[in-house]
């Protein structure tokens, strides 16, 4: 998963007020979210939603199922440094079901990413 500095600089809006790099990284989330919606059943956006918006009993079902270990990940000990543990938790579940459920995620992302990238250019030359 990208850091958002990271897609911040792919889409060249660093330039840009906070309030706009903040509204266009919002839109990019969206349109990530969308396209990666669109490759699931229903029962996967349902359960993909419920980790999302933090069902902590739907994220504690997934994480026995899928992974009963994760503490004692590497991703989870660098994500509890920078957030508390239900946060963590949430993150960690999020990025293992998208591994597990989007194995293409990060090729979706990047499609996105591209096609935003090309979008943004033509806003600022229109």
């Amino acid at each position: 998963m990208d850091d958002v500095q990271d897609i911040i600089k792919q889409l060249g809006i660093a330039g840009r007020s906070e309030a706009e790099q903040e509204r266009i990284i919002d839109e990019y989330d969206i349109r990530v979210g969308d396209a990666i919606a669109a490759t699931l059943t229903e029962e996967q956006f349902e359960e993909f939603k419920a980790i999302t918006y933090q069902d902590q009993p739907v994220i504690d079902a997934w994480l026995a199922k899928f992974a009963p270990d994760y503490k004692e990940t590497d991703l989870y000990k660098e994500l509890i440094q920078d957030e508390d543990e239900v946060q963590a938790t949430k993150v960690f579940a999020t990025v293992g079901w998208l591994e597990e459920n989007v194995p293409d995620y990060q090729a979706i992302a990047d499609r996105v990413l591209d096609a935003f990238k090309k979008e943004l250019a033509g806003r600022t030359t229109a």
